[in-house]
């Protein structure tokens, strides 16, 4: 397990000493130490995801949640592990704003009405469980080919 010291010793020596930030291509020099088979596709999505502000720059309080994320239990899949991102506030549920977030970001584009019946149908009212995740994101992929 990485302590947060240790993401931030990671995160000062990427980083070049004039801005306390990393943008892309070093936020990939960090990713291809630690998942050297990671595709180009996946990492730009990681990145979205992560920069939970959408500024893209990685600020050390996402990349600390990034590696808590990773610090977590193993993912069964890509979805499990964009629902734990996704999850802003971490309340172990993903809203109708972090499902429109994701969705935005995996380029999959829906109107208010349908994310509203999709959440409805797979989730709580406005609200997606983990278990729910990833068929709501199965079917979002195929209603936006």
């Amino acid at each position: 397990m990485i302590t947060p010291e240790q993401v931030q010793k990671i995160f000062e020596k990427i980083k070049p000493p004039t801005r306390e930030y990393l943008n892309f291509d070093e936020f990939c020099t960090c990713i291809k130490k630690l998942f050297p088979t990671m595709t180009d596709e996946l990492k730009i999505i990681l990145f979205r995801i992560i920069d939970a502000n959408d500024n893209e720059q990685m600020e050390i309080d996402e990349f600390q949640r990034f590696f808590r994320v990773l610090n977590g239990a193993p993912y069964s899949d890509d979805y499990a592990l964009f629902f734990t991102l996704a999850d802003l506030n971490d309340n172990g549920e993903i809203d109708i704003s972090e499902a429109f977030r994701i969705c935005d970001i995996l380029g999959y584009r829906v109107s208010d009405a349908e994310m509203k019946d999709m959440m409805r149908f797979y989730g709580n009212k406005n609200q997606l469980k983990k278990a729910q995740f990833s068929q709501f994101m199965i079917q979002m992929k195929e209603s936006c080919k």
